[in-house]
């Protein structure tokens, strides 16, 4: 999972080639309808204000942040709480690379 969250913060390329389009990864990551549970929705990639994830069965996440070169993975069980990985980063992960 953090292999495909890093492909994805370094625009489709791996080790010097570019093995996804740099086009498709920004199209993949864009906003392109609101959503319920995060700000929008890009093509299997949910959006938010300086972020975009990923989100698979029972708590897997992918939060890729293009600004600050960052991707965090969650591999836990939240089978109905989607906010626990987003207080978890707001309340520490950002304010440990933030400052």
């Amino acid at each position: 999972m953090a292999k495909l969250g890093l492909l994805y913060l370094r625009r489709g390329e791996w080790d010097g080639e570019q093995i996804v389009s740099s086009w498709w990864v920004a199209k993949a990551t864009s906003r392109k309808m609101g959503a319920d549970i995060f700000p929008g929705y890009g093509y299997q990639w949910w959006t938010g204000d300086g972020y975009y994830c990923a989100m698979g069965y029972a708590g897997q996440f992918i939060y890729v942040f293009p600004r600050l070169d960052m991707v965090v993975v969650f591999t836990g069980r939240t089978m109905n709480n989607f906010e626990n990985p987003r207080d978890l980063i707001r309340d520490y992960i950002l304010p440990s690379v933030i400052g």
